[in-house]
């Protein structure tokens, strides 16, 4: 399988039309990255849904590939929520949103690690990296069973990942990737 395309966000369109994706196909782009929260409100799964649906369906379309849906961030959707019952909830919005990528042809996910702010006091941190390696571990595996693979962004600020050595925690032996935003990784050279 080619893995080197030349792609996009589906976030420089607020609201993506035919035309936007036909120019991009023509200016040589052959993949998006389908930014499902860029394009309305993400309170719900369902809500990710019909707003992926729509945004997916024009970039097939026009004959573009989707390579990855970049699941929604917030604190309904961190999977590192420190409530267990929280965390089994947001891991459930998140599993339901790459069911639906799968169903749109993505190829994978992007998952944040955290929402933020995450405490630095190191237990309650610690308590948050636990979590996130809960989830990542298994909504890798779920990804994989659905044909899809995951790769968590590195992050900036007090997220979970935001150096190399955390995002290796937060992957821990779950077969997920990484997906390196040059723009996040603060704390170390590139």
């Amino acid at each position: 399988m080619n893995r080197s395309y030349y792609g996009l966000s589906s976030a420089l369109f607020p609201e993506p039309s035919p035309a936007d994706w036909e120019e991009s196909r023509r200016a040589g782009f052959q993949a998006v990255e389908l930014s499902i929260s860029s394009h309305g409100s993400c309170g719900c799964p369902e809500d990710c849904i019909e707003i992926g649906g729509r945004i997916s369906a024009g970039i097939q379309e026009a004959g573009l590939l989707l390579w990855t849906v970049h699941i929604p961030y917030g604190p309904q959707w961190d999977p590192s929520a420190a409530d267990q019952a929280e965390h089994r909830e947001n891991c459930g919005r998140i599993r339901a949103v790459l069911e639906e990528s799968a169903r749109w042809g993505a190829k994978g996910a992007v998952l944040h690690g955290s929402y933020e702010p995450v405490p630095l006091e190191e237990a309650q941190r610690e308590i948050r990296l636990e979590r996130a390696r809960e989830s990542v571990a298994f909504l890798a595996e779920e990804a994989e069973k659905m044909g899809l693979f995951l790769a968590v962004e590195d992050l900036p600020r007090s997220c979970l990942g935001n150096c190399s050595g955390e995002l290796q925690e937060v992957l821990g032996n779950s077969g997920a990737s990484v997906c390196f935003d040059v723009n996040h990784l603060l704390l170390e050279s590139h």
